[in-house]
């Protein structure tokens, strides 16, 4: 007897006939967000009329579906739409990543050469000669964690990292001892992708887009270098005065609104804000789906990876973990939160299937993203 998590499933593959965009009246649509339904009832034992609000973006090759659950906000009835805008916290390192690897096909930076080469000489630090680019955004580069005496001159619970400025990020890493680093280990970090993003102000303040606005701020940078080129219209580094109205809520473990993080030197790391939109388009020029510079310039960040301390199976590529499931089948996934939200996206490249999910709870839902995907690629056996 075909289980009604397998039916699905069938109906699934069956119905797949790449329309550009599907709606919630289209045969496929309805199936599908039943499947999800059902994943979240019988494999995630979820009630989603009990939590905070979430959204599903999938994609199979020129189709793309968008599922709201649950509240955008607890007072409000509505799940929230692929317009709402969510805080994306350590999900942002995505856009350091991209904007780093547009750096190096422009022939900016050369990813083995020290950290200091690009850092002016009020920010060069020791540990800066023996710390490669690549070792950043790879965190492999050994620093901590957390900075010395993390905590202890925040005005904030909720926002530690607002009044740590670059000046004393910079004169901590001066006080670092290179020789006990543990360069070439594997060791998730903000400080990497904080330090990254100092190190990229630098290299297209130097080298601007456009001869007419200036790109000192960080915002502007990826404006104009990303942001602009993928037509995420609505993706910025802070929320501008006119999106406010799109601001989704963002709920702790105990489903209470919390502020989404303010940040100053680690803004890079920690501080953007996206739509599933626009996550949408920025996911399938990763995944290959659209010919353009920037496709072929990401899809050289799933070629270098290095062995994680996750697993045997999971490693760090440019920006992304990559997980092989089988011989076949290698997932691209990134995963973050914020104070109140959380991502997941992920991707197989051979089958041009992707899937995101956005909550407005720092809980997340990347089990569900996983099965999702996994779903979607035939319990990973589907070939292309």
């Amino acid at each position: 007897m075909i289980s009604k998590y397998n039916y699905f499933l069938i109906i699934y593959i069956c119905l797949n006939t790449n329309i550009l965009a599907q709606t919630f009246t289209s045969p496929t649509a309805k199936k599908l967000k039943s499947q999800i339904e059902m994943i979240l009832a019988h494999d995630l034992n979820a009630d989603t009329s009990k939590r905070a609000g979430f959204i599903v973006g999938m994609i199979d090759g020129d189709s793309t579906w968008t599922f709201g659950f649950g509240r955008a906000d607890r007072t409000l009835p509505n799940p929230p739409n692929p317009q709402h805008l969510f805080a994306l916290g350590s999900a942002s390192q995505i856009f350091v990543a991209s904007l780093y690897q547009i750096a190096v096909e422009k022939g900016l930076l050369i990813p083995t050469n020290p950290v200091n080469t690009y850092l002016n000489s009020n920010q060069q630090f020791g540990a800066g000669n023996k710390i490669t680019v690549q070792q950043l955004v790879q965190h492999t580069s050994g620093l901590p964690k957390l900075p010395p005496a993390f905590g202890l001159i925040e005005k904030d619970v909720s926002q530690p990292y607002l009044e740590y400025d670059c000046e004393t990020f910079i004169n901590d890493l001066k006080t670092l001892d290179t020789n006990h680093l543990q360069i070439n280990q594997y060791q998730h970090s903000n400080l990497n992708y904080g330090l990254l993003g100092i190190l990229l102000r630098e290299i297209f303040k130097n080298h601007p887009a456009s001869n007419t606005e200036s790109q000192a701020d960080w915002a502007m940078i990826l404006k104009h270098n990303l942001f602009d080129i993928a037509k995420m219209a609505h993706t910025n580094v802070y929320m501008p005065e006119g999106d406010k109205i799109l601001e989704i809520a963002g709920y702790n473990l105990a489903q209470k609104k919390v502020t989404p993080p303010a940040c100053n030197c680690m803004t890079p790391a920690l501080t953007s804000h996206t739509s599933m939109e626009d996550l949408l388009k920025f996911l399938k020029i990763h995944i290959g789906l659209e010919n353009n510079d920037l496709a072929t310039r990401f899809a050289k960040m799933q070629q270098q990876s290095i062995p994680t301390k996750i697993d045997k199976e999971t490693h760090m590529a440019i920006g992304w973990h990559l997980k092989r499931e089988n011989k076949r089948t290698e997932i691209v996934v990134t995963t973050g939160y914020s104070n109140g939200n959380a991502m997941f996206m992920a991707f197989v490249r051979n089958t041009k299937t992707g899937v995101i999910v956005l909550t407005n709870s720092k809980n997340g839902h990347s089990q569900l993203g996983y099965l999702i995907l996994k779903m979607m690629n035939r319990q990973w056996k589907r070939r292309k």
